[in-house]
């Protein structure tokens, strides 16, 4: 099913006792202005599958509080293990309530008989988008927007609505830079960690001028920091830190590029990098933080 058919009907989705978002890619701040608008009509509850036993999860979604059902909101289950999805669907296989169980995954589950709604959204139906989570300005960024991804077009139009009367201008102008810029780091991130040494230096100097020198340091300080706990939490099976560190990583070290670095290497990095930000903050330059890319990709 479309998504404009629950921005028209928002009711669909408390008639079925299991439903799950489908896309390519987690669109949060959609998902926190929906949540909110539900919350006007039914009490929703969020769940970290990780964080709960299932027998536990059984026994409370069979349950009540004086009749009234409630909505179970377990986000994004593509962060969860194997075997807690596993059990996961083994669940909402044969439920049939009382309650309401929502989801997002990037898996299209057409094994299980459960309702479906898609993440896109096309330009003619922007609009309706901005009716139902009560949005100012989605006109203003209309343009190109069969080329942007759900909270790309919310993330516009919430610079639209700070900005006021020149938002238009703002969009017109900022638009290409901003979304790019947001996916550049990204990209850039991914190539960092998959170690591939000429595409990265390639992309490197081509957004390296879009921000202060003092940002990159933070930024790649903060990239291996994530990188580094990740593969700690990994190592120890500890998968609810592990879910928690992983935000900001790029999806290719999440699914295999992990296996490409080390505990050792990126606490290297994290020095390196450290002492880096003392020499520019000394006023020697950015040299040092390249240097220190240089040789944990050389690693």
């Amino acid at each position: 099913m479309s998504l404009i058919c629950l921005l028209e009907q928002p009711n669909l989705i408390l008639q079925k006792p299991v439903s799950y978002f489908l896309g390519t890619e987690f669109p949060l701040l959609f998902f926190s202005y929906f949540k909110k608008r539900l919350k006007e009509v039914i009490s929703v509850r969020a769940i970290d599958l990780e964080e709960v036993k299932l027998n536990d999860l059984k026994a409370e979604l069979s349950l009540t509080f004086l009749g009234n059902k409630s909505l179970y909101w377990f986000g994004n289950i593509d962060d969860c293990s194997s075997k807690t999805k596993d059990d996961f669907f083994s669940l909402i296989k044969n439920y049939s309530g009382p309650n309401i169980i929502v989801f997002f995954t990037t898996e299209d589950l057409v094994r299980i008989e459960i309702q479906k709604f898609s993440c896109e959204i096309e330009k003619n139906n922007i609009q309706k988008l901005s009716e139902f989570l009560q949005i100012k300005y989605v006109d203003r960024v209309l343009k190109n927007a069969e080329n942007l991804k759900l909270d790309q077009i919310i993330l516009l139009s919430l610079y639209s609505n700070v900005i006021g009367s020149r938002s238009k201008e703002f969009v017109d102008i900022w638009q290409d830079k901003i979304i790019k810029t947001e996916s550049s780091l990204f990209t850039l991130s991914s190539l960092f960690f998959t170690k591939d040494k000429k595409r990265f230096f390639e992309y490197w100097l081509k957004i390296k001028e879009s921000y202060q020198d003092t940002f990159w340091t933070v930024f790649w300080l903060d990239q291996s920091f994530r990188a580094y706990w990740f593969l700690k939490y990994k190592n120890d099976k500890d998968f609810k830190n592990m879910k928690k560190i992983s935000f900001k990583l790029p999806f290719s070290f999440i699914n295999s590029d992990f296996k490409k670095n080390s505990l050792e290497g990126l606490s290297l990095l994290q020095g390196t990098i450290f002492q880096a930000d003392c020499f520019l903050k000394q006023g020697l330059g950015q040299d040092n933080l390249e240097y220190s890319l240089v040789k944990y990709l050389n690693s």
